[in-house]
């Protein structure tokens, strides 16, 4: 090979090099922005989760506490009817959307045990039934969530 050869060579060695540096950067760069977009997306899923889990306990606490108050005859809460539980219900569709299979089926037995008591069955035992899916509830929520379980 000459010397125009070498210098033929060594001119393409020089483009090549820093164009297969500039790909691999843009590889991990690529790489990179998509691990910040899960981390995101992950952020975004567990806020909505807390919400969700947020809102349904302190709805259904306000449904059963309003139930047992018309029971009792204290206070001046409006008689529940057919529409008092769609608050729990709305709530409990966050929970579906956002939560585990386990926080959902918690929520569905929250929301049985409520539409049993509030809507007639009112009874001791059917309120701390409700009392004790809610508890349930919430400990599969703190679970979900990461948040170490308190003593009753």
């Amino acid at each position: 090979m000459n010397e125009a050869g070498y210098a033929l060579l060594g001119v393409a060695i020089g483009a090549v090099i820093p164009a297969l540096a500039a790909l691999y950067a843009n590889h991990a760069e690529g790489k990179q922005a998509a691990a910040d977009r899960q981390d995101a997306r992950d952020a975004r899923l567990f806020d909505h989760r807390r919400e969700a889990y947020e809102q349904f306990i302190r709805v259904t606490r306000n449904t059963l506490d309003w139930a047992w108050h018309e029971e009792q005859g204290i206070g001046n809460a409006p008689p529940f009817d057919y529409d008092s539980l769609d608050p729990v219900l709305a709530r409990e569709s966050d929970v579906l959307m956002y939560g585990t299979p386990e926080t959902a089926a918690k929520a569905r037995e929250v929301f049985t045990t409520l539409n049993g008591y509030a809507g007639g069955k009112r009874s001791n035992d059917n309120y701390k039934a409700v009392e004790a899916a809610i508890r349930a509830f919430t400990e599969a929520a703190r679970r979900d969530l990461g948040v170490p379980s308190v003593a009753p």
